[in-house]
C-alpha cells in the first residue's frame, strides 16, 4: 500500500482547522511548500513524515503529534498553544520562531544540544513575543538568535550563539548562567537590550 501524500503549497496563507483532532491514517505524510505559511490551528495527528521545505513556513498553534520524522529545511513557528511531540531534524537554512504570548518553555522543538543544525537543533532562532524559558541543559544556536520582541530566561544551562545575537530592546535573564559568543559571533542591540 502506498503512502498517502498531503502537500500544502500555493502562494496564499493557509489554515488547517477542524472541530476536534484531525487524525490521518498510518501511511499519511505531510509536506509544506507554501512560503506564505500554513497554520495548524487544531490538533493534528500524523503518523508519517511531516516535511517543511526550504522557503516554506509551518506555524503550529495547537498540538502536532507526529510519530514519524519532521525534517525542517524552512521555517517552523510555534504560536500560542503550539507544541510538537517529536524533535524536528533541522537543515542548515532552517529557522525556529517563537511567537507565543505570554511565553513558552522550550520543548522537543529545541531539544538538541549539538553545535550544528540537526535533530532538535535549529540553525537560527527568532523570538517575536513572550518569554522563552530555556531548559536546564545548555543550548547552542549554530546561526543567529534574533529578537523582534519578547525575551529569554536561562534556567540552569548556558546559551551559546555562534552567529549574530540581535537583541534589539529585548533582554535575556541569565539567572547566573552565561550567554556565550565565541570567536566570529557578534552582538547587536538597541534600547537597552541585554
Amino acid at each position: 500500500t502506498a503512502a498517502a501524500e498531503i502537500s500544502l503549497g500555493g502562494t496564499s496563507a493557509q489554515t488547517v482547522v477542524s472541530e476536534g483532532t484531525l487524525a490521518f491514517n498510518s501511511l499519511t505524510n505531510l509536506t509544506v511548500t507554501n512560503a506564505s505559511g500554513v497554520t495548524l490551528q487544531s490538533p493534528v495527528t500524523l503518523p508519517g513524515t511531516t516535511t517543511v521545505s526550504a522557503g516554506a513556513l509551518l506555524a503550529v498553534a495547537s498540538a502536532l503529534t507526529n510519530s514519524g520524522t519532521t525534517p525542517v529545511a524552512g521555517t517552523l513557528r510555534l504560536d500560542s498553544g503550539g507544541s510538537l511531540s517529536v524533535a524536528p531534524t533541522y537543515g542548515g537554512s532552517s529557522t525556529l520562531i517563537y511567537d507565543a504570548a505570554p511565553g513558552t518553555s522550550v520543548g522537543p522543538e529545541w531539544s538538541g544540544t549539538g553545535g550544528t543544525a540537526g535533530t532538535g537543533v535549529p540553525q537560527d532562532v527568532t523570538v517575536l513575543q513572550g518569554t522563552v524559558t530555556m531548559p536546564a541543559t545548555s543550548r547552542i544556536v549554530p546561526g543567529d538568535l534574533t529578537f523582534g520582541g519578547g525575551g529569554m530566561a536561562l534556567t540552569s544551562g548556558d546559551l551559546t550563539v555562534k552567529g549574530v545575537l540581535a537583541l534589539g530592546a529585548s533582554r535575556i535573564a541569565t539567572g547566573g548562567r552565561k550567554v556565550i559568543l565565541p570567536t566570529g559571533a557578534s552582538l547587536t542591540r538597541s534600547g537597552g537590550g541585554y
